[in-house]
């Protein structure tokens, strides 16, 4: 649990430093805040208890951490699929994922119904349909 201490407190040239000290028993040290302006009452409090947050934070962080030798992990590859060997129905299905996110793109307002790669996807689905694609919706 960490502990706190208004150390001191100065205005010089019109900044208010506030020094503040922290211990959690292992640990000591000082933290400054400084304003140049009127704060709310709650403004030191704030800015101390945000403190702690962090700091608790960053010990649950460190104990994620485990000690010894450590192996990198590369980011996976993104995989790309070859449409021409997929059978027309995997291929349906995903122009039919296609469409479905450019549909909640529209739903979103972030492009309209009248988006160049919404027509076009949605009439390939039209030209392509076969009523044996039904369970895929």
């Amino acid at each position: 649990m960490w502990t706190t201490e208004i150390k001191s407190k100065e205005i010089t040239d019109g900044l208010l430093k506030v020094t503040v000290g922290f211990t959690d028993g292992k640990q000591t040290f000082t933290d400054r805040y400084e304003t140049r302006s009127t704060q709310d009452a709650n403004w030191l409090n704030d800015n101390i208890a945000r403190r702690i947050s962090d700091l608790e934070g960053v010990v649950a962080f460190a104990d994620t951490i485990p000690v010894g030798i450590f192996t990198t992990i590369k980011a996976p590859v993104e995989v790309v699929v070859d449409e021409t060997k997929l059978t027309p129905r995997e291929k349906y299905a995903k122009k039919l994922e296609k469409f479905e996110k450019l549909t909640n793109t529209i739903k979103k307002g972030i492009i309209n119904d009248t988006d160049v790669d919404f027509i076009a996807t949605k009439k390939w689905l039209s030209d392509n349909w076969n009523i044996n694609y039904f369970d895929l919706f």
